[in-house]
């Protein structure tokens, strides 16, 4: 993977007196953004330095956005001492549809009313390559499905919680329609009541 990473000097306390007297060089800092997957996983990044010079640095698995990587003696060299540091600063890029709490991985799957109600096995995303998951039958939006060690790269690693999401097809078949608005005449309940929100009715 490659890239650059936008640099700045900091500001302030950055030079001082080396070990043979001579004056340290300024840290430098810089910004790279990294994906999703990288930053759960790690993996490795270029990143452009001062005077274009170009380094592989490892991003390490379970990097969360903000992390700062020091690099000793990569900054600005120094007169007659140790040259300074360079701080990379982790930007991670937003995933299309995993997020993230703590080191585990949480997927919204969407689901069809079918599946749903008669179970399937169906093929998911995971972070490190696509999954057979059983659905079970009569699930309901919101079950959540525990995939186990599927989570952010670690000792030991994070889960991945797959939320199911049911979504009705669009536009919604009219003999789907009539058979619910004749199956709800003979089979009425109310889930609201169920989940204790009988009171505020």
């Amino acid at each position: 993977m490659s890239g650059s990473g936008s640099r700045r000097h900091r500001a302030g306390g950055t030079s001082g007196t080396g070990g043979t007297g001579g004056v340290r060089g300024s840290d430098v800092t810089y910004t790279t953004t990294v994906s999703f997957i990288d930053a759960c996983l790690g993996g490795k990044k270029r990143v452009t330095l001062t005077n274009d010079k170009t380094l592989d640095i490892t991003i390490p698995a379970g990097v969360e956005d903000g992390h700062k990587l020091r690099l000793k003696g990569q900054g600005l060299p120094g007169l007659g001492g140790a040259a300074g540091d360079a701080i990379v600063e982790i930007r991670v890029e937003p995933h299309p549809f995993f997020s993230r709490k703590d080191r585990d991985i949480i997927l919204e799957l969407p689901v069809s009313l079918q599946e749903a109600l008669l179970g399937a096995a169906i093929t998911v995303p995971t972070l490190s390559g696509s999954v057979s998951v059983k659905i079970p039958k009569g699930s309901n939006s919101g079950t959540s499905l525990r995939l186990k060690g599927k989570g952010v790269a670690g000792s030991p690693a994070g889960d991945m919680f797959v939320k199911l999401k049911i979504v009705l097809p669009d536009p919604v078949p009219q003999d789907l329609t009539d058979f619910i608005e004749k199956w709800a005449k003979k089979n009425s309940y109310d889930p609201r009541k169920k989940a204790g929100f009988g009171k505020y009715s």
